[in-house]
């Protein structure tokens, strides 16, 4: 089902990430990138050699999520994106109103 919502409202899903990304505390856009790398590729399974810290992070967090099914993952993902616009607030309403359901 989640993965049906996030096809749905793909572009929407999208401009919300673009929006948050200056916006939102790095620790959740990091959980948006791990989500959304889980969903789409699987599990993290090379290991991963990274001269810049955020990209250690950003993988540390995706390999956490070893293990999650793909429609898990789709379903944080979307729920992460919805939580992350709430917080925002009146800032963020334009993004909200065709995925929060």
């Amino acid at each position: 089902m989640a993965k049906e919502k996030f096809e749905r409202f793909k572009p929407r899903f999208f401009e919300a990430e673009d929006f948050l990304f200056s916006r939102a505390p790095e620790e959740d856009n990091i959980m948006l990138y791990a989500y959304f790398k889980q969903a789409t590729q699987g599990d993290a399974m090379l290991i991963q050699h990274q001269t810049e810290f955020i990209d250690q992070v950003k993988w540390d967090a995706w390999k956490s999520l070893e293990g999650t099914s793909e429609e898990e993952a789709f379903e944080c993902y979307c729920k992460k994106v919805v939580e992350m616009l709430k917080d925002i607030g009146e800032d963020a309403k334009e993004y909200l109103e065709p995925m929060d359901e």
